[in-house]
């Protein structure tokens, strides 16, 4: 106690020394598990975001939710394991490879959508799936500034690229919106 006064060491200072502490026990607890084969992830291979070329509208026009699930290490998303494995299996059959997620506002849909976005980024998703992005249209944008000709030939476009790509998995919030919804 004496020599924590006679350096002058104060509450803040220890609190501070714990949270260092701390960190560096986090930082050589992430390396010990970066090493274990559950971390690993199934990924496409290499260059597998450039392997079907450039989908300019599509990229305009949405937003990668795989990526952002890789980027930010505080999102999460939980429950929903069975519709979950149900979506991964809908999304994976040959030959009619669609979904259409219905219900009533705040059922959880579009937390399904963000949990399978999740899985795909921590690459704990069906093979199938593996190399894919999941990308949000977004809807107002698409719809903003156009007439009905005008999006519907974004969409045709978009509808194009995203086939063309083989790499994408569109979710669409509130599609009704793109059938007479918006002005013009």
């Amino acid at each position: 106690k004496e020599l924590f006064f006679d350096l002058e060491i104060d509450d803040d200072d220890l609190t501070a020394l714990v949270d260092f502490v701390e960190q560096i026990v986090a930082e050589e607890e992430a390396k010990r598990r970066w090493f274990e084969p559950s971390q690993w992830k199934q990924t496409g291979g290499f260059a597998k975001d450039f392997a079907a070329g450039y989908t300019n509208q599509l990229s305009s026009f949405s937003r990668d939710l795989t990526e952002l699930f890789a980027r930010s290490a505080w999102l999460r998303v939980y429950g929903h394991a069975e519709a979950l494995a149900a979506l991964e299996r809908a999304l994976t059959k040959s030959g009619s490879a669609n979904a259409l997620l219905i219900g009533e506002p705040g059922v959880g849909k579009e937390t399904l959508i963000m949990g399978l976005a999740q899985r795909m980024a921590q690459g704990k998703r069906l093979p199938l799936l593996n190399a894919k992005h999941l990308l949000m249209l977004d809807t107002a944008a698409l719809l903003a500034g156009a007439d009905a000709q005008q999006r519907e030939a974004r969409l045709v476009t978009i509808l194009n690229e995203a086939a063309q790509s083989g790499n994408t998995v569109i979710y669409i919030a509130d599609i009704h919106n793109l059938f007479g919804g918006g002005s013009g």
